[in-house]
């Protein structure tokens, strides 16, 4: 699965609405709020332009200004489970199931 990063960029007011149509959209599951950030991950394989569609981005609802970028390699610092589930959510198929050696193939 894709992990796609949503990055947040004005007020607070445009904030929340966006926190509320990530929820609405995204299981818990697909969804990984950042810390104390206004930024999260969404697991979705669709393009960036059509996450940003689904989040009200690109019509601009709520005063919604926001970036969307596909995550295709990472590093950094950060806490242990973020780097889990990460991993794990990029090596899920598509039916939410683990990818075996078969998939590989």
């Amino acid at each position: 699965m894709k992990l796609n990063l949503v990055l947040a960029l004005n007020g607070p007011d445009s904030v929340a609405t966006l926190a509320e149509n990530i929820e609405r959209i995204y299981p818990e599951r697909y969804r990984r709020k950042l810390s104390d950030k206004p930024a999260w991950i969404v697991v979705d394989n669709a393009l960036t332009r059509d996450i940003s569609d689904k989040l009200g981005i690109s019509a601009g609802d709520g005063g919604i200004s926001a970036l969307v970028s596909t995550i295709t390699s990472y590093f950094g610092r950060a806490e242990p489970d973020l780097w889990e589930w990460m991993s794990l959510r990029m090596e899920e198929r598509p039916d939410g199931a683990p990818q075996t050696d078969a998939d590989a193939a």
